[in-house]
């Protein structure tokens, strides 16, 4: 390798000369240094550069360089530091030798941008891909980030650089795209599975900067930067009451509503149909809310999507399907809305996609959360013939069929999801209509076969 080749090219003497400059030499001396470090272990496939400069004892002083009074020293060290932590084994080093405090405190530097620098500006995004590469599979990382202010700083970088739809120096128009994308970037990094973290994200003044984002009116922003935020949103949501209270709170409905409208095949539109799902699960006052906005209408419309495998737009029915799951449940006047809204014979279209897929499991728990309690649905469902179908689902987990074999989890997922619509259909008529169309044999072997005790289902 290219890389690999030039850390060959580049001994010990002169790695441990380098080391001797950074600690000892003048700023100079030690700006030039570190510029010739970052060149040596930027190229991705440079592993053995970056174990060499590591091995050489080189770190220490990069990091002791990160609170240099210049600035040129400053851009310079964090750019070897950001290719070093790259590698999976730096990231420990780095916290351990406690730099992930000085990493975070280039956040600080006068990052509101009035006349155009680009040793800030690089100074600053090179810090922000430092704490994302810093805390990529590391979750220690992601709660040290969070001790030493780092969350509170990302979210002023937040505040401090709101993209204006006139501004008068390109450059720096151009810096707070770049500064918005790496922010909520970061967030997504920080925040994934770790709940303090989302509570410091809200605490900070968070979510309402990247919900301004999201319904930024600029048409030429950029697409990387809406994409970000609405997976910052996303990734707040989930598996927390409080943000999902915080993103209606700050006007979150509106503007995802729009991106999600944008068309199934943005990436972006299937971030904010996972966080309108994130949104729905278990909380009234955001059901209420989405269904007020008309969200309802625009989920079963992308139910639709989903029919026709593959398709670019895939992801996004996914996620508008857990989303009319999450909206039925436990709410009576949003069960009528989706059957009013066509939605049943959408959701029905899904159960017959194969190969086996989780849409179908969703639209099963879906359809079993619409039946419940309410005779209008279940004459719905029956109507459009989906007993036959739910029933074919039950026989999945006894069929001979390679695919079936192949996802036996999710095959007796879905069997499970289809059972509970049938034991939603209450009414006398659905009932009888149930037994007619033979569902008690492969509901017996269900029985009798069980499933894997990790197979767990929404009702």
């Amino acid at each position: 390798m290219e890389g690999d080749g030039a850390a060959m090219r580049m001994g010990n003497e002169a790695l441990l000369e380098a080391v001797e400059i950074l600690s000892f030499g003048s700023e100079e001396e030690q700006a030039a240094t570190a510029e010739q470090l970052a060149a040596f272990t930027e190229d991705p496939k440079a592993v053995s550069a970056r174990t060499a400069v590591g091995a050489a004892g080189a770190l220490v002083p990069l990091i002791q360089l990160l609170s240099s009074p210049s600035l040129l020293v400053r851009l310079r060290s964090i750019q070897v530091i950001l290719h070093l932590s790259r590698q999976k084994e730096f990231r420990d080093i780095i916290r351990e030798e406690d730099g992930i405090l000085p990493v975070c405190n280039l956040l600080n530097i006068n990052a509101n941008i009035s006349t155009w620098d680009e040793q800030l500006a690089q100074t600053v995004d090179c810090a922000i891909c430092t704490i994302v590469n810093l805390c990529n599979l590391n979750m220690i990382n992601r709660d040290v980030v969070r001790e030493v202010g780092g969350i509170h700083r990302l979210c002023a970088l937040l505040v401090i650089n709101q993209v204006s739809q006139e501004d008068d120096q390109p450059e720096a128009c151009l810096f707070r795209e770049i500064i918005l994308e790496r922010v909520t970037f970061a967030i997504c990094a920080l925040t994934s599975g770790n709940q303090p973290n989302k509570d410091e994200v809200r605490e900070a003044g968070g979510i309402p900067p990247i919900v301004r984002v999201v319904a930024h009116p600029r048409a030429d922003l950029r697409s990387a930067v809406i994409c970000n935020a609405a997976q910052a949103l996303q990734t707040l949501a989930c598996h927390h009451e409080g943000n999902r209270e915080a993103l209606r709170l700050a006007g979150a409905i509106p503007p995802l509503l729009r991106l999600m409208t944008s068309g199934p095949d943005n990436p972006a539109a299937a971030y904010a149909a996972a966080t309108f799902a994130a949104m729905a699960t278990n909380n009234i006052a955001n059901k209420d809310a989405m269904r007020e906005h008309g969200v309802i209408r625009e989920l079963v419309r992308l139910t639709t999507a989903g029919h026709h495998l593959p398709t670019p737009y895939f992801a996004t029915a996914c996620f508008a399907t857990s989303c009319l799951m999450a909206m039925c449940y436990q709410s009576p006047i949003n069960r009528e809305v989706v059957r009013e809204e066509g939605g049943i014979p959408c959701l029905l279209d899904l159960l017959v996609v194969y190969p086996p897929h989780p849409i179908t499991e969703k639209a099963a728990w879906c359809l079993s959360n619409l039946a419940h309690h309410s005779f209008a649905n279940q004459e719905e469902i029956c109507a459009n013939d989906g007993l036959p179908l739910l029933t074919a689902l039950l026989e999945w987990p006894c069929t001979e069929d390679a695919a079936c074999h192949e996802s036996p989890q999710l095959v007796h997922a879905i069997a499970k999801a289809a059972a509970s619509v049938f034991c939603n259909l209450s009414d006398k008529p659905a009932k009888y209509l149930a037994v007619g169309c033979g569902v008690i044999p492969p509901l017996i072997k269900l029985v009798r076969r069980g499933g894997p005790a990790s197979t767990k289902g929404r009702m």
